[in-house]
């Protein structure tokens, strides 16, 4: 009798252990392989610079959004901040650059800072051209490649 008590007072031993090392398995697994697509899908550096009628653009924000009419293979948008010189760098989702394919180009620049929430009564005093701040309007195009020439990447805006 007394070896049957034992071996029952290591179940919960062995259950809580056993526990443990698929949790731990689990965490790993999260941490160190691809959980989706968007993991495993190459991202190449992009950079450019902004000009609006030959300036540069002091401020805002790039978005590329992937153009399915144009053959676009992913839904993934890149996005960068414009620096006070008009360059920029773009990132994806937290990673840096941007995956390859032809996209629609989005820059939105407003000369005092958008509100979060901005009130019906806000509106906006773009540093560019209307037509560029939404992805329905803009007539900006960019392809991704993986060895662009020299400027690829640089636009030249109106006001």
């Amino acid at each position: 009798m007394a070896k049957q008590e034992s071996g029952n007072s290591q179940k919960p031993v062995l259950t809580l252990l056993g526990v443990l090392v698929v949790v731990l398995v689990a965490v790993l697994a999260y941490r160190y392989f691809p959980r989706k697509k968007f993991d495993i899908l190459p991202l190449v550096p992009v950079s450019g610079r902004i000009l609006v009628e030959g300036a540069p653009l002091d401020r805002g924000r790039i978005h590329l959004v992937p153009a399915a009419d144009r053959g676009a293979v992913h839904q993934y948008y890149s996005s960068g901040d414009i620096q006070a010189d008009g360059s920029y760098s773009l990132t994806t989702y937290g990673r840096s650059g941007a995956p390859l394919g032809k996209y629609k180009v989005m820059v939105v620049a407003n000369r005092t800072p958008i509100p979060e929430y901005p009130l019906p009564s806000w509106k906006p005093d773009w540093l560019v051209h209307r037509r560029y701040t939404k992805r329905t309007t803009t007539d900006l195009e960019m392809e991704v490649v993986a060895s662009p020439a020299a400027q690829t990447y640089d636009l030249d805006l109106e006001r």
